[in-house]
């Protein structure tokens, strides 16, 4: 298992690097690794504004299809085409990731999502990884032992032996809601149901340890409006990214996660060196000392989606 050197001028450096690099992949697109166009995809032919894939090997496809599924993967490594998004996959099993992880070209994979983590099956894939390499790991958070704080806290300790390889932790809302029996009424965010609790105590559990987390999917096509509400909230509350159903929801997602001017103008005051340790703006007391992270985060926003214009305001 890797090794995370301490330190708190690593781990700083660090956490900015992850929550950089989490907002990067933007909303990945889900796609189903059994397609015989993700060529195409990846090199940027076909969804041109898609910064990230999740090719997925587990869910999203039938498990007859997985010879097929693999196949597709290890031909787009062994081809001459070069990525234009990050590639994400998303295994079903440690020993389906050992094998993606020796296909000739990998390099070309950012990471992998790993599915249904719990402190029982973690280290079962890292073990899978070779020593060597540089992936990312996005670990999904979407079994019953979500709804334990105990167990949640229990995982949290033991992800923080291989900190440094987490991109963030992904919310399985479909897989969450299935534990219960329900799925989300049509028209309603993922916050006006049973997991809005869940949510915000995953936060509270893994944010101050430095773990960054995305939002649960939303997986009604059709009603944009709800997504934009969602994904409003999702950035509100500090999940970092969301990942897209659909291509028609790359774009709708990432807007949410635009910043205005004045959360732009506040992170810029709050993050200036010689800043007062409490002063007034805009009508808001700032304090850098109790707002250096959020600061941080809007500044982080902001280079990734850009500022919200008139526009996209009206539009909203």
């Amino acid at each position: 298992m890797h090794k995370l050197q301490h330190s708190t001028q690593l781990n700083q450096m660090t956490t900015n690097n992850q929550l950089d690099g989490a907002a990067g992949i933007g909303a990945p697109l889900y796609v189903p690794a059994t397609r015989h166009d993700l060529a195409n995809i990846c090199n940027g032919t076909k969804f041109p504004f898609v910064r990230s894939v999740i090719l997925c090997l587990e869910d999203a496809i039938h498990k007859n299809d997985l010879p097929l599924a693999l196949e597709n993967i290890s031909s787009l490594c062994s081809s001459k085409i070069q990525p234009k998004c990050q590639i994400f996959v998303r295994v079903a099993n440690p020993e389906i990731l050992a094998t993606v992880c020796n296909f000739p070209g990998s390099e070309k994979i950012s990471g992998f999502v790993l599915p249904k983590i719990t402190a029982g099956n973690f280290t079962d894939y890292t073990s899978s990884i070779p020593q060597s390499s540089q992936y990312a790991l996005m670990p999904t958070l979407e079994t019953r032992e979500v709804f334990s704080p105990e167990q949640m806290t229990h995982l949290r300790d033991e992800l923080l032996a291989c900190h440094l390889e987490i991109l963030c932790l992904r919310i399985g809302g479909n897989d969450l809601l299935n534990c219960l029996g329900i799925r989300r009424p049509t028209g309603a965010t993922i916050y006006q149901t049973p997991l809005a609790l869940v949510i915000h105590q995953l936060i509270t559990t893994f944010r101050p340890h430095d773990f960054l987390l995305s939002a649960p999917v939303y997986d009604n096509i059709s009603c944009v409006s709800t997504l934009k509400a969602e994904a409003g909230i999702d950035a509100g509350n500090g999940l970092v990214c969301k990942a897209a159903v659909h291509p028609t929801q790359v774009t709708e997602i990432e807007l949410q996660y635009r910043v205005t001017a004045e959360e732009a103008n506040l992170a810029a005051k709050i993050l200036k060196p010689d800043a007062p340790a409490v002063f007034g703006c805009q009508g808001q007391m700032c304090e850098p000392s109790t707002q250096l992270r959020w600061a941080e985060s809007i500044q982080t926003r902001q280079k990734n989606y850009g500022l919200v214009s008139e526009k996209n305001a009206a539009d909203s």
